[in-house]
């Protein structure tokens, strides 16, 4: 599996452990009392709702159904305690205490069970429970009261059972199976009886199917003492065969596994209390005192826990090969090192077991772990012994509260469709009495999750346990390789628990989210990056100031990042046409390019005008430069001496054309023998005019200097000799 990061705690191979809910507060927007001890085990929706149960709490402390939809919101079911009338017209407390979780049917509807309440009483004195439905329309229905008399297959008539605490099996035809820790037929110690499997036809009839105490058959066909006290439910196999465990009865009194077929016959496969030899040699007890159920491979091989026993004492693993071989796969009570290097119990009293996808099992242990409140563990399909997670650390939930992070797990792990780890735990929390948890499967975090086409963005995948030797191979993808690519995997390096990884964005004409997928271990994950169409980074100016009608601007536009196919249009324009303008209302930055130049032609004005160049593609710029009127670059005199009296042409030119009211030259000479007008005016749109200097004769030959200075901007001069 890989982790996803969703509440902070300290949790061993660097999953992130995630707080969804903390029961014993007050339901938000009812004012209800919350549930208390949650079971472990919950279900899913189609939708990907969970339901569970609290054997405690709700409105009148005596248990609750709830519901966490997909979005996050908590509901309150139905509070048993109440009182309900059933379909022969006793009335009774409507069940209390459900220990079991529920179990929902393909039109969505919930049942389960409880172990007290209901009309009728068992042959201990106490409520025997009820059998309940919830419908999706929200209508609490009492199917059947446990607690009653039924006769069986033999005639013999006993209580129909009593403390039902297991998981419920419906059929495709609807019907319901289940079973009963006490009751049935057979008289067990203090008038308990022994316990039953049971059906509820979909018509409404209740069966015994078994009932435990007696004799059963062996797997060699000899008769055998049958098993007591069925803690947890049945499973059925391709044929329609049934099975589970007893917690107490078979040859060493300590609980056996049982098949029943659908024809009635009851087979002892195995007696737990024997002993047994593992894979490393060594001999000890083969288990006792299943409290946990059972499943069942492809290949109709069954696996189990037992609570006790094993080399350590504290409980085993075990497997029954389909040609009837025992096999102990795991012992509890040794020790192990999580991730964090902490040792500890690798879990004491294990609970029940599911399978993932790729075949690895995984299960909790109600005590041992690093901390010694219990622990969820995985046993690989190669053998390898993993520590998922120790309960009894701390964690800060979605309300700033802190808390123990869940003590003491009482059932197994459930998977939803993505492959997300989810549980209860009977105590801790931030109200220290049960929480649910979530481990996430995988993850994948991206350094950006908004990036402009044709950029990079880094992602990284973290798996639950250090990687084995020769790396773990994780499979990526994209939703959208048009718009971004990954490699087709990505190697978590051996004793490693993380890697990273590129994803490649591509340039697109509109933005787009693309979804990165990533698989391990049959689970996946994704991350979303929005790649965006590249906008208008910036626009920059080649010169700020420009001469009205003389110099170009030259106009760079740039993206944040490269165009796409087809090019990206860039809305260009000016605050002032005239004065400057660009020759097309848009520029085009070619597929793969970042920028284009675009020059802007220039006007001649009569004054200097500030002017905007704009660009507009999903942002916009427009700097601002300067058109300026012309300067007097140049002023020339023509002959260079001149006798007194005489006279001479000045030439004085501009930088640029004059503007539409031409532009005044002011001139200026050194010496009164040497006379010039006053100003001159350059004609609209001509760079130079002349004017004529008059001179009279000097004592001495001088030089004479000549200014012209336009209305604004430096001056321009020349000399010439005037002599006698």
């Amino acid at each position: 599996m890989i982790a996803i990061s969703i509440m902070a705690a300290t949790v061993a191979h660097g999953q992130a452990y995630g707080d969804l809910h903390d029961f014993g507060g007050t339901i938000t927007g009812t004012g209800t009392a919350d549930g208390q001890q949650p079971d472990l085990d919950v279900a899913f929706d189609a939708a990907g709702n969970m339901y569970g149960t609290a054997c405690y709490g709700g409105a009148h402390n005596d248990g609750m159904v709830r519901e966490l939809t997909a979005s996050g919101a908590y509901i309150d079911l139905h509070d048993f305690g109440g009182t309900i009338t059933n379909a022969n017209g006793m009335s009774g407390p409507d069940g209390i205490n459900p220990y079991g979780g529920p179990t929902i049917d393909a039109s969505g509807n919930l049942y389960g069970t409880t172990t007290g309440g209901g009309p009728n009483r068992s042959v201990a004195g106490f409520n025997g429970g009820v059998l309940w439905e919830i419908k999706r329309s929200g209508a609490y229905i009492d199917l059947h009261d446990f607690g009653g008399t039924v006769i069986n297959a033999n005639g013999t008539s006993g209580p129909d059972g009593a403390d039902t605490n297991a998981e419920l099996v419906i059929d495709k035809s609807g019907n319901i199976f289940g079973t009963a820790i006490y009751g049935g037929a057979n008289p067990g110690s203090s008038n308990f009886n022994d316990g039953m499997v049971w059906e509820l036809k979909a018509s409404g009839t209740y069966k015994d199917l078994h009932d435990f105490g007696g004799t059963v058959v062996n797997t060699l066909g000899a008769p055998v003492a049958d098993g007591t006290t069925p803690w947890c439910g049945i499973k059925f196999d391709s044929s329609g065969n049934m099975f589970g465990t007893t917690n107490a009865g078979g040859a060493s009194q300590v609980g056996i596994v049982w098949e029943l077929t659908p024809s009635g016959v009851c087979t002892d496969l195995h007696d737990f209390g024997g002993a047994i030899t593992n894979t490393n040699g060594e001999s000890g007890p083969d288990g006792s005192q299943p409290q946990a159920g059972v499943v069942i491979d492809g290949s109709g091989n069954v696996y189990g826990t037992a609570y006790f026993g094993g080399l350590n004492g504290d409980g085993i693993v075990w497997e029954i090969k389909h040609t009837g071989a025992y096999i102990d796969l795991h012992d509890f009570g040794g020790s192990i090192e999580n991730a964090n290097g902490e040792s500890g119990s690798d879990g004491q009293d294990p609970e029940e077991i599911v399978f993932d996808s790729s075949g690895d099992m995984y299960g909790t242990a109600f005590t041992g772990g690093g901390e010694g409140w219990g622990m969820v563990w995985e046993l690989t399909k190669s053998g390898s012994y993993l520590d998922i997670h120790d309960f009894g650390g701390a964690i800060v939930d979605a309300n700033g509260e802190s808390g123990p992070d869940g003590t003491n797990p009482t059932g197994g792990v459930t998977f939803n469709a993505s492959g997300t780890m989810f549980g209860a735990a009977s105590m801790g929390g931030a109200l220290a009495v049960g929480m649910v948890w979530t481990i996430e499967p995988i993850v994948i975090s991206l350094a950006s999750n908004s990036v402009t086409g044709g950029t990079k963005v880094v992602g990284t995948v973290t798996i639950d346990a250090a990687a084995p030797s020769g790396g773990a191979k994780v499979t990526l993808s994209s939703s959208d390789t048009n718009a971004a690519t990954t490699p087709a995997s990505v190697l978590v390096a051996a004793g490693a628990t993380s890697a990273a990884f590129n994803v490649t964005t591509l340039p697109v004409s509109a933005s787009v989210g693309v979804t990165i997928s990533a698989s391990y271990g049959g689970a996946t994950a994704s991350a979303k990056v929005n790649v965006l169409r590249p906008e208008l980074k910036s626009v920059q100016l080649g010169l700020g100031t420009c001469i009205g009608g003389e110099s170009t601007e030259q106009v760079k536009f740039t993206l944040t990042g490269p165009a796409p196919s087809g090019g990206s249009v860039v809305q260009i324009g000016s605050s002032n046409a005239a004065v400057a303008s660009f020759s097309a209302a848009s520029a085009t930055i070619s597929a793969g390019s970042t920028s284009v130049t675009v020059p802007m032609t220039t006007y001649a004005v009569n004054q200097n005008t500030v002017v905007d160049a704009k660009g507009t593609l999903g942002s916009s710029f427009s700097p601002a430069f300067t058109v300026r009127t012309p300067y007097a670059s140049t002023l020339t005199i023509s002959p260079s001496t001149v006798t007194g009296g005489g006279t001479a042409t000045g030439s004085v030119t501009l930088d640029g054309p004059a503007g539409s009211n031409g532009m005044v030259v002011s001139l200026q000479s050194s010496t009164a023998r040497a006379q010039v007008p006053p100003s001159v005016t350059v004609p609209a749109g001509a760079t130079s005019v002349t004017f004529t200097i008059t001179t009279t004769a000097p004592t001495a030959s001088i030089t004479v200097k000549i200014k012209a200075a336009a209305t604004a901007g430096p001056s321009a001069s020349a000399t010439f000799t005037l002599t006698p």
